[in-house]
Parts: C-alpha cells; structure tokens; sequence
C-alpha cells in the first residue's frame, strides 16, 4: 500500500517530552521498511497542533489521502496528527471510511474495522491535555504575578534569572539598568523629544537591547523607546491579564515620576508641562467614544472680594467642536466628580459589625463550606457523566444501521454534545481551584471595604488611584454623570446593602462593634449576605 511518513515537532510546552524530527523520522522508517508498503511521501513539520488550519503540511497530507495518492500514515504517536477535535475528527473520519487504510504508530496499529470509540479516547485525551497545560500554564503564570514576579519575559534594564521554573525572579541587568534611568531623566527634565532622547542614548551611551535568551544584542529601535517610556513596569507596577499588578523587582523611577512622565509624553510624545493636575488620570473613561477624560481648569477673579477663585471641570478629550467622534456635551465640575465618587464608595462600604461577623464565619464555617463544595462537585460529576453518556449514546446509535441517522443530522448533534461535555469537564477541573478562591476573594474584599470612604478622604492621589482600580471594572462619564460597574466581589456588596436597606431603612443597626449588636438583628441580616447558609443558622459571635 502507498504510505507516507508524517513527522512534527512543536516548540510549545507541550512537545518538551517529544522526540526529536530525526528520531520520529528514523523510527517510523524502520517501521515501514519492515511492512510491504512502499514509502510515496514524507511529510514533516514544526508546528503546533493545538489550533485547525495551521499547519501545510498536514493539510497536504489530508488532501492526498483524499486523491487516494496515500492509503497509509507512519507516525510516531497519535498526538503527532493531531490535538485539536477538527483535525481529530478528520484523520477519524478517513481511517473509518476506507481511504485510509491504517495508521501506524510506536503504540499500535489502527485500522478501520478498530472499535471507534477506542481512538476517540486516545485523540480526546490528546485534545485534553493541550487543554490542561494551557490553564495550568495560565494558572501558574497568574500565581506568579500575585507573588510579585512579572511571569514574562522583562523589558530593557532587566533581566529574568535563571533557575527552576516557576522559581525565576527580576534582576537588574548591570549593563543597561543605570542608562535606562539617563533615559528617563531626560524625558523628566521636559526639554527634549522621545526622538533625541532615542538618539543620544543610542549613538552616543551605546543603548542596545537584548536579544532572546540574553543573546545577540539588537538595535534599540525608537517605537521601542516610547514604549519603554509608557511602561509601568519602571516605576515597580506591571501589566498582566489585563491588570496591573505590584511587583517585587527593583524600580527605576518613582510612581510620581512615572505620572509627570506620562503628562510630559502626552498624545505624540512631545514633552509638555503638567499644569492641571487630574487625580482620575487613565481611570475614567467617556462613555460615548471611549476618549480619555480630562480636567480643565478656569480661573475668576471675584471684583467684590479682590480673590480669584479656581474652577477645574473634566470632559472627553474628543469633545469640542473639531471633534467628530464624541457625542457628549458639555462639561462636569469636579466637585460632582468627587461626590458621585464618594456614594459609590458608600454604596460597597460594609458595616463594621458585618465585617467582623462575616470574616470570622469564612474561617469557622470550614466544614458547613466543605459540605456545600462536596454538595456541589458532586453535581458537577453527575452533569459531567450525563454530558458524557449522551455521546456515547450518540455514537452507538449511529453505529447501528436501524437507529443511525444522515451523517450531517449526526455531525451536527455530535459536534453539539461535544461542546456540552467539554464545557462541564471544564467546570469540573476548576472546582476546586474556584471554590477556594472564592472564599479568600470575599474576605480580603470585605477587610478592604470595611471603612473604605475615611480612607479615601484621607489618602493621596496615589491612595485614591489605587481603591478606584481595585472597586471599579469600568468607569465611564456619560451624560454628565458617572456610569460605575463594580467589580464582582463589590457589586455583591452593594447589592446586599442595598437589600438591608429596603429592610432596616439604613445600615445604621450594623455601624457598631460586633459585641454591641443584637442577635436578632444579624439573624435577617445574614440570609442577606449569606444566602447559600442553612436558614436557620445562627449568627456566631
């Protein structure tokens, strides 16, 4: 029979075990020579197969196994055709309609008349673990960036260690750290464009960049400068999964510095100086166009008492009329700013009493919370075998010629199951590493909002950057007011606040000492807090 040699490598994590294009090439070699099928193509790549339609040479092979030019696969593993259900299927489907004859691997051989189900498992488990690597590779990455450590490779004036994975830190790089901060010393003096800067530290302190792996320095280009410039990374913060995380590795320039830095920078990276200080800076949003919001400030002199009052307003940074591209109108005094601001701090402020309680039954109600987790993963089995049965089902009556139905009727339904399993082996596999979150989520949010108004009155701009970015997912300026979306955590505080309210007519039973309040009073108020509790639980105190 004609045969082909289908060889691959990926240089993902996944492959790290994999052995090399020569030796899958050399093994399945002797494989054949020691068949009767002749050798009519070799087809060998370095790609991944996590994703359909990536790799041409498995295409290519697919296509010739269609034209009849190839009725035989060599290949090392099963994994090597594919790890991902589209291709998956395909190589299925050839191998259980005939036109290809046999697939030859290190383990066994498949052949057409082979029970179906036995390769669909072997190819499953395959997808399943390109799966399981992703999140725990997520998983790890975010674990790493709560510790402090940027789970990245770092930017120019630094440098990954190097050692056990998971294990690395942030060390300054002895060559390049002290230029970088030249660098941004230049910018901070206000006289000189990110283009000069990106010539004297180039051509005349010798300013290259890394290349992978720490060799073969490159060219430090000059998009490359403005984006070191805008980088938190610098003044000790940085970036990941879409937040900004505190980090542990030495910084080169102050959180001041790193703001003034950003004002001097502004839209073309022309340094300007900051006159109108705007503590909401990169934290609101308009809520038409998605511009930033700025602050303008006006000055007025009252004749009568000879004193000149200033006014500060903030507004769409598109708004105007040159703009075209914003809608909204006008302008909000930041006075209502600050108010707005502070009854949506009101709105997520737990009570004193209740955040005494509530932290305090998170660690004592362990066990009532393991019974509720073992309640809940045990439907979570069950949803799963169910998702389960329904494809094998499936597929045994597709198997036998009474009950079988058109085979797009099946690949729909099948594609359609598929997907309802997948998602529940998802749900399954983090259980528990949700379940825990979730409670250590809930009491740092209730020990941070527990008297959050007093301490953003009294905090500085840098304070009160920081609550607004912990509390707030968006927050847009629209129609002159303030749109605020909560974060999970404290959009479930306002909603109960909000409930007790409609109950009590205030939280004032609650903003007491936990030892002051009677019993009866947190008996109604902790079916609001706690739903998930047994109703007739008692409050401990």
């Amino acid at each position: 029979m004609k045969a082909a040699i289908y060889n691959r490598k990926s240089t993902d994590t996944e492959d790290k075990q994999v052995l090399s294009m020569e030796s899958q090439s050399q093994f399945n070699i002797e494989r054949l020579n020691g068949n009767d099928d002749e050798l009519v193509e070799t087809y060998q790549e370095s790609r991944s197969a996590k994703m359909p339609d990536k790799r041409p040479e498995f295409a290519r092979l697919i296509a010739d196994i269609h034209d009849g030019k190839v009725e035989v696969v060599y290949c090392w593993k099963l994994n090597r055709l594919a790890r991902n259900p589209i291709d998956g299927g395909e190589i299925q489907w050839l191998l259980q309609e005939g036109m290809l004859k046999k697939i030859v691997t290190s383990e066994r051989t498949y052949l057409p008349s082979d029970n179906v189900l036995q390769m669909m498992v072997e190819l499953g488990m395959a997808i399943q673990f390109s799966r399981d690597l992703g999140k725990d590779a997520k998983r790890g990455m975010t674990e790493k960036a709560k510790m402090g450590w940027f789970p990245g490779a770092v930017p120019i004036g630094y440098l990954n260690s190097y050692g056990l994975k998971g294990e690395k830190y942030v060390l300054k790089d002895p060559e390049r750290f002290d230029t970088v901060r030249r660098c941004w010393d230049l910018l901070l003096t206000g006289t000189k464009t990110v283009k000069e800067i990106h010539r004297i530290a180039t051509e005349e302190w010798g300013l290259s960049k890394l290349g992978a792996h720490g060799r073969n320095a490159r060219v430090f280009s000059r998009s490359a400068m403005y984006t070191m410039l805008a980088n938190p990374f610098y003044c000790g913060q940085f970036l990941w999964d879409g937040k900004l995380w505190q980090g542990k590795h030495p910084p080169i320039v102050t959180v001041e510095e790193y703001d003034k830095a950003q004002e001097l920078l502004g839209a073309r990276g022309k340094p300007r100086l900051s006159k109108n200080e705007n503590i909401y800076a990169g934290l609101i949003r308009c809520g038409s166009c998605g511009s930033a919001v700025i602050v303008d400030v006006k000055h007025k002199l009252i004749h009568s008492t000879g004193i000149e009052r200033t006014y500060r307003y903030y507004r769409c940074s598109h708004m105007g009329k040159k703009a075209t591209c914003c809608t909204e109108k006008g302008s909000v005094k930041e006075k209502d700013i600050e108010e707005e601001v502070m009854k949506k701090i009101d709105e997520i402020e737990i009570p004193q009493a209740f955040e005494e309680w509530l932290l305090d039954e998170l660690q004592l109600g362990q066990a009532d919370n393991a019974k509720m987790e073992a309640r809940d993963l045990e439907r979570l089995q069950k949803d799963y075998k169910d998702a389960n049965d329904k494809v094998n089902t499936l597929m045994k009556r597709q198997l036998d010629a009474t009950t079988a139905v058109s085979e797009e009727f099946f690949r729909s339904m099948l594609k359609e199951l598929e997907q309802e399993r997948d998602s529940k082996k998802k749900l399954l596999n983090d259980f528990h590493a949700t379940a825990k979150q979730r409670t250590k989520d809930t009491a740092e949010a209730a020990s941070f909002a527990k008297d959050l108004r007093n301490e953003f009155e009294k905090g500085g701009r840098d304070t009160k950057v920081a609550i607004l970015r912990r509390i707030g997912q968006v927050i847009e300026l629209r129609g002159k007011e303030l749109d605020f979306r909560f974060r999970k955590s404290f959009a479930a505080f306002k909603k109960a606040n909000d409930a007790m309210k409609v109950k009590f007519g205030s939280l004032e039973p609650l903003q007491r000492p936990l030892v002051t309040v009677e019993s009866r009073v947190l008996v109604q108020v902790v079916p609001i807090w706690l739903p998930r509790l047994d109703s007739n639980q008692q409050p401990s105190r």
